[in-house]
């Protein structure tokens, strides 16, 4: 008798940056302050499907994880996993920018800290009593009265916990992309305001040809054209018959519009949204996801 065994798990790279590794190691030693810091494999751990997560940096700057294969869709367990290195990345890279002491657990407080937002331009910090350190590049500004910014975060939290699949209820990480808690904090300090994204030139691209009518391309490789037409992102791509075009808007635009602004200022950032975009489009894609 002879068995026909299906490969029920597939093996995942995830690329990163050296200076991103590097920033969740520090945050995830010893010498950090934060209290209730959920650590990006206890995380993932939690997660259905997921497994044997590696990050220490031996084999470079990369997160590996397994992930089960044994129902139709489980494409969006490798797109949860791609969102959730990428939110722990950036909470790492931004802590060290804006609270450095606490992160080389030098900080002078009596009372424990927790991060509870994350955003690009500032870091929140909750303390005991409600009181809450902003961080941002002017330095650090101490509220003790926050009662509507943490009613707000705290909102967000328990919405985002509960996973369906499995019933499983997430660890805490910090929240992100709340417009409400911006408008909160520029009421008090100066944050820098989104420019406009330059247009790129698509013009020798088959791509282009079938890229959404009276859009303008922002940025593109071989397989995909990203486009803004009023304030919907479009991102065309090849397929094994021809092309798709798949649409972005509120929160996963901006995700998408941040990496863009990374990618023209570091070159790996831009391999960094590639492999974000093949695993957005997944089996759609003509050469498919990369697997190890």
């Amino acid at each position: 008798m002879r068995y026909h065994a299906k490969s029920l798990r597939r093996d995942f790279t995830f690329d990163v940056t050296n200076d991103e590794l590097l920033a969740l190691m520090g945050v995830e030693g010893l010498n950090c302050q934060l209290e209730n810091h959920t650590s990006l494999v206890t995380y993932l751990d939690e997660l259905p499907g997921i497994s044997k997560v590696e990050y220490d940096g031996h084999f470079g700057p990369h997160v590996f994880a397994s992930v089960d294969t044994d129902e139709d869709e489980w494409e969006w367990r490798v797109e949860m996993l791609d969102r959730a290195i990428g939110w722990f990345m950036d909470d790492a890279r931004r802590l060290c920018r804006y609270f450095p002491t606490v992160v080389s657990g030098d900080y002078d407080t009596e009372t424990g800290l927790d991060m509870v937002y994350s955003d690009e331009d500032f870091v929140i910090l909750k303390a005991d009593e409600g009181t809450v350190l902003v961080g941002y590049d002017g330095g650090i500004k101490k509220l003790k009265k926050a009662d509507f910014v943490l009613d707000t975060i705290t909102a967000d939290v328990e919405e985002r916990r509960h996973v369906e699949d499995g019933n499983i209820w997430l660890p805490v990480n910090p929240s992100r992309e709340l417009p409400d808690v911006r408008k909160w904090v520029s009421s008090f300090v100066t944050l820098p305001q989104a420019t406009e994204l330059p247009a790129v030139s698509v013009e020798s691209r088959w791509l282009s040809l079938h890229m959404p009518r009276d859009s303008r391309a922002l940025w593109a490789n071989d397989d995909f054209i990203v486009a803004d037409r009023n304030g919907s992102l479009s991102v065309t791509f090849k397929t094994s018959d021809s092309t798709g075009t798949k649409y972005y808007v509120d929160a996963a635009r901006d995700q998408i519009m941040t990496m863009i602004r990374e990618s023209n200022a570091n070159t790996s950032s831009g391999v960094k949204l590639a492999r974000y975009l093949e695993r957005q489009v997944g089996d759609d894609l003509a050469r498919g996801p990369r697997l190890v």
